[in-house]
C-alpha cells in the first residue's frame, strides 16, 4: 500500500500529550517566558488578594481541614475565570498559585497579623503539590522564613494518610476510583476519591472530593460512571503501584490541560497535592501484577492476509494506546468515540478516511483480546463508524480533557 502523504509524523501525536511538559522546559531557558509568568501573576494578584480578604474572615472562626475546605470552594470559580480570559489577560492555575501564597503573605510580613492571617497563609500553602509550591517558593523566598517564624501561631497539622488506599475500575477496565482517608490530628478521617478516565491519550482526574466514608465515594463514582460501566463494582486493595502511578493526577509545566469546570479547578490543587501523598515511595504497595504482553499492530495486520495494512494498523496503535501501555487492552465506547475523533484531528481526510475503515475490525479484535463481553463490545462498536457520542460531542477529545462519559 502507498505511503499516505497527508499522514503526520508520530510525533504529532506524543506532542499534545506531552506539550505541558515541554511549556516547563521552553520555560526554564527562555527570558521572554519568565516576564510572561510575571505578568500573569500580576494579573492573578487582584483576585488572589480578594480572596485571602474573605478567607481572613472565615478563619477567624475555622481552621485545618475545614478552611481548606472554603479555600477550594473558592478556587473553582476563580481559577476557571483566570484560564478563560483572552490572551493577554488570562493567568493559569499556576500563576494563582503564586498569587495566592504572596497574598497570604502579605498581612504577615509586618510581623502584627493576628492567628486568623497565618491560618490562610497555612490553608494556602498546605493544598499546593510540590511543584507548585517549589514555583511560589522560588517567586516569594521569604515565605520559607515565614512559615518557619517561632511566632506562627496556630499552625495546624496538614493531612495526612490515615489508611490504606483502595481502588476499583468499570468493565470497560479504561475508568478508574481510587480513595484514600485521610485526616488530621483531632478530626476523624474523611475519604477522597479521584475519578480517573483512562480512555483517551492522558488519563484524567474529571472529579475528586472528600467524602465522609468509602461507601459514600463509591457510590458517587458509580453514579458519574454510569450503571452499565459501574456494573457491581466494588473497593479493592491496590495491587499495582505503577498502574496507580499513571493514572493518578500530577502537576507538569505548570499548565492545566484545558477544558476544566469550576467544579473541577476547586479541587486542582488539592488533588494532585493528596496524589503526592499517596504516591510517596516510602508507601508499601505492590510494584507490579503479572500482565499478559500487549497485542502488536501486527497481529492484526496479518488478519488481512495478502492486503497490506501494516501503516494503518499502526496509526490505530499509536491513538488507541496513548500514554499508558499497561491499559492497550482496554475497551470502552468512549475510547473508541475519541480515536474516531482523533484520527481526524491527527491525519489528513484521505488518511483518516483509510484508518476509520479498519476501525470496527479493530474494535472487534481488541475485544477478543481483553475478553470483553458481547454486550459492552457492541456498545463500544456503536462508534466505531464516527458516530458521535452523547457526553463528547464533535469535539476533538484533546479539546474538551474534562468530559463525563456515563455509560
Amino acid at each position: 500500500m502507498p505511503v499516505s502523504k497527508k499522514r503526520k509524523s508520530k510525533k504529532s501525536v506524543k506532542q499534545r500529550a506531552y506539550a505541558i511538559k515541554r511549556a516547563k522546559e521552553l520555560d526554564a531557558g527562555i527570558t521572554t517566558a519568565e516576564v510572561n509568568r510575571l505578568r500573569r501573576i500580576r494579573l492573578a494578584a487582584p483576585s488572589a488578594s480578594a480572596l485571602v480578604a474573605e478567607l481572613t474572615t472565615v478563619a477567624e472562626t475555622s481552621h485545618g481541614s475545614a478552611l481548606q475546605d472554603e479555600l477550594c470552594k473558592r478556587l473553582g470559580a476563580i481559577l476557571s475565570e483566570g484560564e478563560g480570559r483572552p490572551l493577554d489577560q488570562f493567568f493559569r492555575a499556576s500563576d494563582f498559585a503564586v498569587a495566592l501564597v504572596d497574598a497570604a503573605a502579605g498581612p504577615l510580613r509586618s510581623g502584627d497579623a493576628d492567628a486568623a492571617a497565618w491560618r490562610v497563609l497555612d490553608a494556602s500553602v498546605q493544598i499546593l503539590p510540590g511543584e507548585l509550591l517549589e514555583a511560589a517558593d522560588d517567586q516569594l523566598p521569604d515565605v520559607e522564613n515565614l512559615l518557619a517564624d517561632p511566632e506562627r501561631r496556630s499552625a495546624p497539622e496538614p493531612l495526612s494518610l490515615a489508611g490504606q488506599a483502595q481502588w476499583t475500575r468499570d468493565r470497560y477496565g479504561s475508568r478508574f476510583a481510587v480513595t484514600a482517608p485521610f485526616e488530621t490530628p483531632g478530626s476523624p478521617p474523611r475519604w477522597y476519591l479521584w475519578d480517573v478516565d483512562a480512555c483517551t491519550f492522558v488519563p484524567v482526574t474529571v472529579f475528586s472530593g472528600f467524602f465522609g466514608s468509602p461507601e459514600e465515594a463509591l457510590a458517587a463514582w458509580q453514579s458519574g460512571v454510569g450503571s452499565v460501566a459501574a456494573g457491581d463494582a466494588r473497593w479493592t486493595d491496590i495491587d499495582d503501584a505503577l498502574l496507580l502511578n499513571d493514572i493518578l493526577p500530577r502537576e507538569e509545566g505548570h499548565m492545566a490541560l484545558g477544558g476544566e469546570t469550576a467544579d473541577q479547578f476547586a479541587e486542582y490543587y488539592r488533588c494532585r497535592r493528596l496524589a503526592e501523598e499517596l504516591l510517596d515511595p516510602a508507601r508499601k504497595v505492590p510494584a507490579v501484577v503479572d500482565r499478559p504482553a500487549n497485542p502488536e499492530p501486527s497481529e492484526f495486520a496479518a488478519r488481512y492476509g495478502e492486503r497490506d495494512v501494516t501503516e494503518l494498523a499502526e496509526a490505530l496503535a499509536e491513538l488507541w494506546g496513548g500514554i499508558t501501555p499497561s491499559l492497550f487492552r482496554t475497551c470502552s465506547p468512549h475510547r473508541v468515540a475519541y480515536v474516531a475523533l482523533a484520527a481526524h484531528d491527527e491525519f489528513g481526510p484521505d488518511f483518516a478516511a483509510e484508518v476509520l475503515e479498519l476501525l470496527p475490525d479493530w474494535v472487534t479484535w481488541i475485544a477478543e483480546c481483553s475478553g470483553l463481553g458481547p454486550d459492552l463490545t457492541a456498545r463500544s462498536l456503536a462508534y466505531a463508524t464516527g458516530k458521535p457520542h452523547p457526553d463528547l460531542g464533535s469535539i476533538p477529545r484533546d479539546m474538551d480533557t474534562q468530559a463525563v462519559v456515563v455509560e
